[in-house]
């Protein structure tokens, strides 16, 4: 018999509970990813995204090779064929019990629940172990056991269950003595079916030198932030020219860090004190993460294309198909807006305040909806990660849980003014305004634009048409 391990979201050796469950067993253990092309492409799963995962998964393997571990990678349309699928593979070594971490997304729950009747009908046992968040969303309700919908109410309660209930991240595996079972000659395949006809190579290698992978990359961005920058992330996080990120949005996607060797760094560099006031601020970034996770697990229909505030499905937003592409080119005419959107088209990854002024300058200034935007940043970003892009295009919409009230709108110009005080950022990603002063680049005038385009949209007129749109829901 033999244990077999389903990696998703979960890329790597250490801190990986399966795994440690699995070669307690004393039985074989083996690996296997099943790549799904036509779901990834209803959900705009990008070529960043997935070329991360591609490549993540070269790694892992050769990791788990090293550990005595061999992985498979199968293939299966959509979900709903994964059952079948991983049964055949199952039947074929042998398989006793089938271990995973589970995944909170609508489409995610209904394919698990389905491979585990497939597992039971077939004599397979399965055991699901806890992963994407630091504390399970069951556990983190109101006195009235409801789910919370403001965050700050949600931080409080989850701080204290996860002080309360902390553990430290397990250590990875270690080889093991016994000799190495092969793959079958049937399930023996390359690493394919993440690339599409047509991409552009040059993308994938300019995404290869700028996301390198694997676990100890993962390792050294963390540990690099927590000695360098995370006692000044509180001010530097907001200046998207300067090195104040941890950048590790994207390990955390796929998981080849977890959430919990996360929080064991930074609990380490606060000395052991939840409460560290100059060091919360980033741990309220895991708490953000695990909350829209929460929302989506307590919510699904925010998986199912909805907004989380019913009313909001009455908002008309604007047919505007030229706006929206001008938009997504980064030729919008508003500096800090086309640099952010040009920083995504370049690097696969945007700064995330620049997430939140480029998303509220396409749903308030430009009355788009909101799921088109969502879209796009799914298929361009290589951190995407559904319950996080969701949450923030809903927060900046105004449709979603403890979101910006409707009225604020960020100003992308004062945004420029106050985050990029000297322009370095814009200059770098909108050249043609690099000639311009410290106040001039912010909102060149008509003749100092050149060949820079004008603005798509009047400021403070588009602005007051949002608010007016939003305030006749009510």
């Amino acid at each position: 018999m033999a244990q077999l391990i389903w990696f998703r979201s979960d890329l790597r050796i250490a801190d990986h509970l399966p795994l440690t469950l699995a070669r307690q067993s004393g039985e074989p253990v083996y690996g296997v990813f099943v790549v799904t092309p036509a779901q990834w492409q209803q959900h705009n799963v990008g070529l960043p995204k997935r070329d991360f995962w591609a490549r993540s998964l070269i790694a892992l393997r050769a990791k788990l090779a090293s550990k005595g571990i061999q992985l498979a990678v199968l293939s299966a349309d959509t979900f709903a064929q994964v059952p079948s699928v991983l049964m055949a593979f199952a039947k074929d070594i042998g398989c006793s019990r089938i271990l995973w971490h589970r995944e909170y997304g609508w489409d995610e729950r209904q394919r698990d629940s389905a491979v585990c009747e497939a597992s039971r009908r077939a004599g397979i046992a399965t055991e699901v172990c806890e992963d994407r968040c630091l504390v399970m969303p069951e556990s983190v309700l109101t006195g009235g056991g409801t789910p919370y919908k403001v965050f700050s109410a949600f931080k409080r309660n989850w701080l204290a269950q996860l002080a309360d209930q902390w553990r430290t991240p397990a250590p990875a595996i270690r080889k093991s003595g016994e000799v190495v079972e092969q793959l079958p000659s049937q399930w023996q395949s390359e690493i394919a079916g993440f690339y599409r006809d047509g991409e552009d190579p040059k993308q994938v290698q300019a995404l290869a030198t700028l996301w390198p992978v694997g676990e100890a990359e993962a390792s050294r961005r963390l540990q690099h932030f927590l000695s360098e920058h995370v006692r000044a992330y509180g001010e530097a996080r907001d200046f998207p020219a300067r090195p104040g990120t941890s950048q590790l949005s994207p390990y955390l996607s796929i998981g080849s860090i977890s959430a919990r060797q996360c929080a064991a760094g930074w609990l380490a560099a606060a000395e052991g004190d939840w409460h560290d006031p100059q060091l919360q601020v980033w741990l309220n970034e895991l708490a953000w993460r695990d909350f829209y996770h929460y929302v989506m697990w307590h919510f699904p229909k925010v998986s199912r294309n909805q907004p989380f505030v019913d009313k909001t499905r009455a908002v008309a937003w604007r047919h505007a198909p030229d706006d929206f592409d001008a938009w997504c080119r980064g030729d919008t005419g508003i500096p800090l807006v086309d640099a952010a959107m040009r920083q995504l088209l370049a690097t696969g990854w945007m700064h995330n305040r620049l997430r939140m002024v480029a998303a509220m300058f396409l749903t308030k200034n430009l009355l788009i909806d909101w799921r088109k935007g969502e879209a796009f940043f799914m298929e361009r970003l290589v951190d995407a990660d559904f319950a996080a892009n969701n949450g923030g295009w809903q927060w900046s919409a105004s449709t979603g849980t403890d979101a910006a009230p409707y009225f604020r709108v960020f100003n992308p110009v004062s945004q420029s003014q106050r985050f990029d005080p000297e322009g370095a950022f814009i200059r770098q990603w909108v050249p043609e305004l690099a000639h311009l002063t410290n106040k001039q680049i912010h909102m060149p005038t008509a003749d100092q634009r050149g060949d820079y385009s004008a603005p798509l949209v009047d400021l403070k007129f588009s602005r007051q048409r949002a608010i007016e749109a939003f305030a006749s829901l009510s």
